[in-house]
């Protein structure tokens, strides 16, 4: 015997023995896992029934093959699992592998129709409809097989086929599957069956889709009717009227589609899915009009009522975001468009139709920021994205791509945007889709494209007919109507018909107004500020186009004065009146919501040391509460707000010997793009002229080029710092006063309104060489705006006045005041070595002797005339007395002090700045924080880096100064340092002082626009009361006093022309 041989066959068996052990031992626990985890399924406690079911899975890979029906089971029941928690990506190749476990089995004709159908409705969910349509196809033969093809099994896969092509655009087989479905449903349960009008409410949705808007709209008429007296209530009617609502959309018509999503909201549920949708699409109707007030709303209702886990979390994020940028809020809305992107890349994945719909929204944003690299990438993913899940053919590829044609012709792609753009019209003529606004978009973008390589004749066919069309659809004040006529007139333009280009600038005009009016009437001041910013591009475009005529035009020269006289200060005097005029309707509930307001602009006004995100959280709550003021007063007062400014107001009060200046800078658009240079212009009117004239003056650069050359001259003690001789003004003179000359000859009087960096000008000191300044020439009168020569004049009141100075700027802590100190972190000195201000950091502010001689002779002076005088100085000068001012302001409010001024200081490390309570005034964001007066005790909390005291420290902004009512007071006199200066912004002018004191009520402001001599200056304000009080007249005054200070100090503009006069 072979021996050797026996050993290895007993241990052979032995191991066969062994294994048939642990393979028993194994399907034991299988099954337990099995029948455990159908047990948790059936009792619908799904996660876990995961668990066990993924145990059994896993045994099942060990112990059996994969084409064994016990493999089957456990792979079909763990597909079931992931199925009902909804994780369908997981679901799907555990259904597919049961399937195929019964095909390897020769069990085909065992396969389930309803597995089949399931995962078909799977592969719809995860937006995959070709498999989808496969599946189903699938499952409608075994049913015919069995059951023949007029069961109500069959018609149900029937309407979910047609869901499916309709989803990938295949209308054809759509209609006819959905008609099939029809056919079973009325032979099965009627015509007038709740069912079968579901039916014809889905071939409706097919029939919107393809544009045979007429078939739609008998199908739902006669399906409403029927529906409503099935249950007026129900979701069969409500789903029918969001369809009808879907309809009017297509068409454009939204007026008509606003009531229907009304209606479903009023027999709907609060919350339920039908109420929010409609919400939702109500929403974006509303933006669609132009409505950005209602459109805003709701987007923020549906958002905020929309969990992380609702697969419309996305989309509700999308509406919002997308609600901002037509506000002009782009940085808000790119961070909703990154919540909405990272919700749809966590549900869907990057490879789905709703994230290309985002790659787009974000490439337009980034557009609109002018990044257009950047948005072309972005449009081009999109397509490829959209591409994986559709073709051509369908309905977004259109509108996807004529993003991307106009990102190319902006990057001077001509030649690829052009023939994408011909190709993207052929579409849709294939497709028959041409009668909608989508499509004449596509035509406008041809048609600046035609514009941009110089072919008008084809530009202006495809305008003049789509422009039509659009406003037909649209109305005339839509901004879709506005992009077709700023396109066309760009084409007369070209083709050199002017009397063809006038008529549509004036229309388009009147197309961005009508915008801002929407948008002024709910908005708060930052956010329309932020609106303000993009509209603006506009009206840079208008004035542009005076530098492409060969002579100038006094109708365009008529429209874009007007819009000067519009926007000069229109955030400021939309804001400047909300608060009293409120106040006068004496309303209880309106009064708590004003001193509600007041109170959470005071709390951030005052506490410049809170942390970022406690500032943050303050602005965003002050936002909301002004623009519910801001509602409330339009809906108050009909004249809210006057965006209809005429210059032929001011030009009525003008006399013979008169002359009118509105001075306005502009970014200009060359070619079909904005250039980096920054022009300035006056417009310039007269009594009898029938058309203002356009004076073109300079760069903006060449002006900065000169005020740089100024070198400083350290001579007199001055209120702030050191004073410093100023830039010869012979320069100035020929670059902004001598193209004007012509122009103002024979006037002996002049009116003028500073734009951009011309508030930082003394024009009283500009002059010829070897010539007496031009304030000898002529009455200067500087104006915010020349609108205001239209309104009557009222000289102050010497009824009474308060007179501030010689303040005591130190504080001495006394015990009590120790117990009320505050810590402070320590302050990153390194940090701030190159931060600019009229005064070095750490420097206490010093007592004014001459301010306390100044306020002690004007009282004399005062008394004199009968005045009734107030004077503080030393520690009654306090911040606190001065706040009390508010609402019992004097007449005349003169301040002889230090003044503060920082210039916007950027930087990436700001947060280690932030921590002395000077710099926190340096590098605050707001300009209204960055410029103040200084009062008494002001030095503790401006020196103090490890403590501050609670409440006022003595440093009175800019920010607390515009919330107070100081609308009694006549005239505020600023005799301190720099308080005519802040940061420029646009039309608005300065935002500093003037601006605070305008918007607290303030008319007339006397300030100065750069470092005060002390001595000098007492001496200016003696002078100019005196003539004041013997002229009666305070402007006429104002210019005497000029030019007596000019006449003593000819050589020493610093020691008279710091100071003007505005209003």
């Amino acid at each position: 015997m072979n021996y050797s041989k026996l050993v290895l066959f007993l241990l052979a068996l032995l191991v066969t023995f062994h294994s048939f052990g642990q393979t028993r031992k194994q399907l034991k626990i299988w099954e337990n896992h099995l029948e455990t985890g159908i047990e948790f399924l059936d009792n619908n406690n799904n996660q876990d029934a995961l668990i066990e079911l993924n145990k059994a899975y896993s045994i099942a890979q060990e112990i059996f093959l994969n084409n064994e029906e016990e493999f089957g089971e456990a792979v079909y029941y763990l597909a079931v699992t992931h199925d009902s928690i909804g994780n369908y990506k997981k679901a799907i190749p555990l259904y597919v592998e049961a399937l195929n476990n019964l095909k390897l089995n020769g069990l085909s004709n065992d396969i389930d129709y309803n597995d089949l159908a399931r995962l078909g409705e799977i592969y719809m969910l995860v937006n995959e409809y070709a498999n989808s349509i496969n599946f189903f196809l699938e499952a409608l033969k075994i049913i015919e097989t069995i059951d023949g093809n007029y069961d109500s099994k069959y018609a149900s896969i029937l309407s979910k086929l047609s869901l499916s092509y309709k989803k990938l655009a295949d209308y054809e087989n759509a209609i006819e599957s959905i008609i099939s479905y029809n056919t079973i449903i009325e032979k099965l349960y009627g015509a007038e069956s709740e069912i079968y009008l579901i039916g014809l409410t889905s071939l409706s949705e097919i029939y919107i889709a393809i544009g045979q808007y007429d078939k739609a709209a008998i199908i739902l008429d006669n399906v409403l009717r029927q529906l409503k007296n099935i249950d007026s209530k129900g979701e069969a009617y409500i789903k029918a009227i969001i369809t009808k609502a879907y309809l009017y959309n297509n068409k454009f018509e939204y007026e008509k589609e606003i009531p229907l999503y009304h209606e479903v909201k009023r027999i709907s549920e609060k919350g339920k899915s039908a109420y929010v949708s409609a919400n939702n699409n109500l929403g974006v109707a509303y933006q669609k009009m132009g409505d950005y007030e209602n459109a805003l709303k709701i987007a923020l209702e549906v958002a905020n009522n929309t969990s992380e886990e609702d697969p419309n979390h996305p989309v509700r994020y999308q509406n919002l975001a997308y609600n901002y940028g037509e506000l002009g809020e782009l940085d808000k809305s790119l961070e909703n468009y990154e919540i909405a992107l990272e919700s749809c890349k966590s549900k869907f994945g990057t490879n789905h139709p709703q994230y290309a719909q985002l790659m787009d929204c974000i490439g337009q944003l980034y557009e609109r920021k002018g990044d257009l690299a950047r948005a072309k990438d972005l449009f081009k993913e999109t397509l490829t994205v959209f591409l994986n899940n559709f073709d051509e053919n369908h309905n977004q590829y259109g509108f996807y791509l004529n993003n991307y044609t106009r990102v190319l012709l902006k990057l001077n792609q001509n030649e690829e945007a052009i023939d994408l753009m011909i190709k993207n019209i052929k579409i849709s003529e294939a497709n028959s889709n041409t009668d909608n606004i989508d499509y004449y978009r596509k035509q406008l973008n041809l048609a600046n494209a035609y514009n941009k390589i110089g072919s008008y004749n084809e530009a202006t066919a495809i305008l003049v007919k789509y422009s039509e069309k659009t406003k037909q659809i649209l109305g005339n004040t839509h901004p879709e109507y506005g992009n077709m006529l700023k396109s066309l007139g760009e084409s007369y333009l070209g083709l050199g018909e002017l009397d063809k280009t006038i008529p549509v600038i004036d229309s388009l005009n009147n197309v961005i107004i009508s915008q801002l009016d929407k948008v002024f009437k709910f908005r708060s001041e930052n956010e329309k500020k932020s609106f303000l910013k993009i509209t603006n591009q506009n009206f840079d475009e208008l004035q542009s186009i005076m530098f492409q005529l060969d002579k100038p035009i006094g109708r365009l020269a008529e429209i874009n004065l007007d819009n000067q006289l519009m926007l000069k200060g229109l955030l400021l005097s939309n804001s400047k009146n909300l608060l009293n005029k409120l106040s006068s309707l004496d309303n209880p509930e309106i009064n708590n919501d004003i001193i509600r307001y007041r109170s959470i602009k005071n709390e951030l006004s005052g506490n410049i040391s809170l942390p970022n995100q406690e500032r943050d959280s303050l602005e965003n709550l002050i936002n909301l509460k002004e623009s519910e003021l801001v509602k409330l007063y339009s809906s108050h007062f009909d004249d809210a707000i006057s965006f209809g400014q005429s210059w032929k107001k001011p030009q009525s009060k003008l006399n013979k010997n008169e002359v009118a200046i509105e001075f306005s800078h502009f970014q200009n658009f060359k070619g079909s793009k904005f250039s980096d240079s920054i022009l300035y212009v006056a417009y310039v009117f007269k009594k009898d002229w029938k058309y203002p004239k356009i004076v073109p003056l300079f760069e903006e650069k060449q002006l900065k080029l000169i005020l740089s050359r100024k070198s400083p001259n350290q001579l007199y003690v001055s209120r702030g710092s050191k004073a410093k001789s100023r830039v010869n003004t012979k320069a100035i003179y020929d670059l902004i006063w001598k193209p004007l000359e012509e122009y103002i000859e024979n006037s002996n009087t002049i009116y003028f309104a500073p734009s951009g960096l011309l508030n930082q000008i003394s024009f009283a000191a500009l002059g010829k060489e070897k010539e007496k300044p031009i304030c000898y020439k002529y009455d200067l009168f500087q104006l915010s705006s020349t609108s205001v020569l239209a309104n009557k004049t009222i000289e102050p009141s010497f009824s009474n006045a308060l007179l501030i100075g010689g303040i005591d700027y130190d504080y001495i802590i006394s015990s009590d005041d120790n117990e009320n100190l505050i810590q402070q972190p320590y302050f990153n000195q390194q940090g701030a070595i190159n931060i600019r201000s009229n005064k070095n950091r750490g420097e206490s502010w010093t007592k004014l002797d001459g301010a306390l001689k100044e306020v002690e002779t004007l009282k004399t002076i005062l008394n004199h005339n009968g005045s009734q005088v107030y004077k503080w100085s030393g520690a009654e000068a306090s911040e606190t007395n001065f706040k009390k001012l508010s609402g019992k302001s004097p007449n005349i409010l003169h301040i002889a002090t230090h003044g503060f001024f920082y210039e916007n200081i950027k930087s990436e490390n700001q947060e280690s700045l932030i921590t002395s309570t000077e710099n926190k005034y340096r590098l605050a964001d707001d300009p209204l924080l960055r410029s103040g007066l200084i009062f008494a005790g002001a030095n503790y909390a401006w020196n103090n880096t490890e403590k501050a005291i609670y409440g006022d420290d003595g440093i009175l902004t800019a920010m607390e100064i515009s919330n107070m009512d100081l609308s009694n007071t006549d005239i505020v006199l600023l005799s301190a340092c720099e308080t005519g200066l802040g940061d420029i912004d646009g039309s608005e002018g300065v935002y500093g002082l003037q601006r605070a004191f305008k918007m607290a009520g303030v008319d007339i402001i006397v300030m100065s626009l750069w470092e005060v001599p002390d001595i000098e200056t007492a001496e200016f304000m003696e002078l100019f009361y005196k003539n004041w009080i013997q002229n009666k007249k305070v402007k006429e005054a104002f210019n005497i006093t000029q030019r007596i200070m000019q006449t003593k100090y000819s050589n020493e503009a610093e020691k008279w022309a710091a100071f003007v006069m505005f209003e």
